[in-house]
C-alpha cells in the first residue's frame, strides 16, 4: 500500500460471495464506490448528498471499468487505495486497487465522475472548493508514483 494515499481496509463477508466462495463481481464495484464516497467526505469535505443538497451540482458516474486480477474469498482482508489519474474541466478519473498486506492485487477499478448542473443536467466546471482539494490530492498521487 502506498502511504499518503487515501485507503480503506475491507473484509469480504460470506454473503458477498457465490456458493463456490468467490466474490460476486458487482460487489467489487460496491466496495470501490463505498471507498470513493468516504474519500469525498474526508478529503473533499463533502458527501455526495451534501453536494446535491447544498448546491446545484451533481456528480454522476460516466464510466466504470473493473479488471479482476485474482479472486477474493470469504474472510479475506484487503485494502482499497484511491489515486486520481486525471482532472478535467468537469470530470475526474479515479483509479482504485484492492491489495492485501503482502501486496497481492485482487482488482483494479477506474471510475470517471462528471460534475453536472442540477438544473439542466449538462456538464459544468468542477466547483473551485472541490477542484482545489482534488488538485492537491492529485499532486500527492503524482509524488507517490515518482517514489
Amino acid at each position: 500500500m502506498k502511504e499518503n494515499l487515501f485507503s480503506r481496509e475491507r473484509f469480504v463477508r460470506w454473503g458477498d460471495c457465490d456458493p463456490a466462495g468467490i466474490i460476486y463481481a458487482p460487489r467489487v464495484y460496491e466496495y470501490a464506490m463505498d471507498t470513493l464516497e468516504e474519500f469525498y467526505m474526508e478529503v473533499l469535505g463533502s458527501s455526495w448528498m451534501d453536494l446535491k443538497a447544498g448546491s446545484i451540482v451533481g456528480t454522476p458516474g460516466l464510466r466504470a471499468e473493473i479488471e479482476y486480477v485474482s479472486p477474493l474469498v470469504p474472510e479475506q482482508k484487503f485494502t482499497i487505495t484511491i489515486s486520481i489519474k486525471d482532472i478535467g474541466r468537469s470530470t475526474v478519473t479515479y483509479e482504485m486497487a484492492g491489495v492485501d498486506d503482502s501486496g497481492n492485487q485482487f482488482f483494479r477499478v477506474e471510475i470517471v465522475m462528471c460534475f453536472i448542473s442540477q438544473t439542466d443536467f449538462e456538464s459544468t466546471d468542477i466547483p473551485e472548493d472541490i477542484r482545489k482539494p482534488l488538485l492537491e490530492y492529485h499532486d500527492v498521487c503524482e509524488e507517490t508514483l515518482r517514489r
